[in-house]
């Protein structure tokens, strides 16, 4: 008969205080509890997923009813902690919250909570996810919490305190878990892979351990999956391709190039990856933890970074090189695509936006710090006019400049509190102002046509009568001195932008 194989995090889950990683300041505070026997009616423990929450709730729950207990630690030996393991004792009862969550259930829990122990001296209710109840549900477990009998420990486990009311907040002695730091989890999976007989590489721990934000649970079960595969060794490459991670290299080219503003580079990279059918929200994520801790290095809070020692090294050299307006920049048009993401936009087309509206500002890398290792910057000459406009009686130059200066900026905020995209479009346009006219020159065919869709040219011109208190017809034209990647770049950008090369 086939036996189930038990999942790696459960077979590895703390059974004491001692065996719990990284949440030092909590467990401290209920080792002394448990010894000292200063037990509280009620506890509320916040964190993030995978933090071992529900684990130190479990370890509370066996060391107040363990029958052979000397210290703060349970024996793991008595009756009573063997029924608790086991979970065959009617004196620990662990509720999800997430499918229990009505008042139903909350009034079944205070006749459970009426009745003695069975076998303990403690009847202890854990309720996961506490803040999925719902608000008759709170209310009902409050009068519990207010009032309970001398023989019943509430444990509350929350990975969104703030959905949590104030009114049981107050009435539980608050713990917080904090996320597991990186070396922590290294350490901890390393000592599960030699008990496995589990070849890993040094790259692939800190793979595992970054890509499991701070949840040592998340980081077990990553090698629980990739083990079953069976390899002989699990790579860095391996965790890539399982995990759908792009390699931190990647990362770093298509951030550098942003910072640069050099589109050519940060489109190829993004084509390289949708080409290869890497996920490209993934990618997203990856690259939103690496501007964090661009963020943190450029702060100079270097001993907080987390990462092998080439990943720091690189972070500490870009973050030298570049301006913190730069790296936010950048970040805003990153939170602006993943917005889209949830829109339901194509994310290589968001992701695409990103190349050309994360990196406008015309100084993201700062030459006082040193010489950037990114690619120069060439500055672009402003397109003649195309004479495609045809522009009746243009303004003398000083009062063209003077109005475009001054309002667009203004104009563009309005659109874009209409449509993210037309706004990522015009952004990459350059306008010149006529007296009835605005002529928008494009980098791309694409933009044009775009803005050329009655709907959307209707838009601008009804924003620009807004903004300037007068009519102007927009007329969209191509800059054919092209502005990031070239025009006749054309199988780059087609693939990107989801076209197609048609000859003229």
């Amino acid at each position: 008969m086939d036996v189930v194989k038990i999942a790696l995090y459960r077979k590895y889950r703390p059974e004491n205080f001692d065996q719990v990683v990284g949440q030092e300041q909590v467990v401290r505070v209920l080792k002394n509890a448990v010894k000292e026997n200063l037990i509280s009616h009620a506890y509320l423990f916040s964190g993030p997923r995978g933090t071992g929450k529900t684990s130190v709730a479990r370890i509370l729950a066996k060391a107040v009813n363990c029958e052979k207990r000397t210290g703060y630690n349970p024996c793991g030996k008595c009756t009573s902690c063997i029924s608790a393991k086991e979970n065959k004792t009617m004196d620990l009862l662990e509720i999800d919250a997430a499918s229990n969550r009505g008042i139903d259930e909350i009034r079944d829990l205070r006749e459970k909570i009426k009745f003695a122990p069975s076998e303990s001296q403690f009847k202890v209710f854990i309720i996961d996810e506490v803040h999925m109840l719902t608000k008759e549900a709170f209310n009902a477990l409050l009068k519990t919490l207010e009032e309970p009998p001398g023989h019943a420990i509430f444990v509350l486990a929350t990975t969104e305190i703030h959905k949590v009311p104030n009114t049981i907040i107050s009435r539980c002695q608050r713990h917080d878990f904090k996320r597991i730091r990186m070396s922590e989890i290294v350490s901890k999976i390393l000592e599960i892979a030699k008990k496995e007989k589990i070849k890993i590489s040094d790259e692939a721990l800190e793979m595992i351990a970054e890509s499991s934000e701070g949840g040592l649970r998340d980081a077990i079960s990553v090698l629980d999956q990739i083990a079953s595969v069976g390899l002989e060794e699990i790579t860095a490459e391996t965790v890539e391709e399982v995990l759908g991670l792009a390699p931190h290299k990647t990362v770093y080219e298509f951030v550098s190039s942003l910072l640069a503003q050099d589109q050519s580079k940060s489109l190829a990279v993004l084509d390289s990856l949708s080409r290869g059918g890497s996920d490209v929200v993934v990618f997203t994520k990856s690259v939103q933890e690496f501007l964090t801790k661009l963020i943190t290095a450029r702060a100079g809070n270097l001993d907080n970074l987390e990462g092998t020692k080439e990943q720091i090294e690189e972070l500490k050299l870009l973050a030298g090189t570049t301006t913190m307006e730069g790296i936010v920049s950048i970040s805003e048009a990153l939170m602006e695509a993943q917005g889209n993401f949830r829109s339901g936009v194509e994310p290589v087309f968001a992701m695409t936006m990103v190349c050309f509206t994360g990196s406008e500002k015309t100084s993201l890398t700062d030459p006082e710090l040193g010489p950037s290792t990114t690619p120069e910057i060439v500055p672009v000459a402003k397109p003649e006019k195309n004479p495609e406009a045809d522009p009746k009686k243009p303004q003398k130059k000083d009062e063209i400049d003077k109005r475009t200066n001054g309002q667009w900026h203004h104009f563009l905020m309005e659109i874009k509190s209409k449509n993210n995209t037309i706004h990522a479009f015009l952004r990459v346009a350059v306008p010149v102002f006529d007296e009835k006219s605005v002529t928008l020159s494009f980098p791309y065919k694409f933009h044009k046509e775009r803005l050329e869709e009655s709907r959307n040219r209707r838009m601008v011109e009804e924003t620009l009568l807004k903004v300037y208190g007068q009519p102007y017809e927009v007329i969209c034209v191509l800059d054919s001195g092209g502005r990031g990647v070239k025009l006749d770049d054309t199988s780059n950008a087609a693939s990107i932008l989801g076209g197609e090369v048609v000859e003229e």
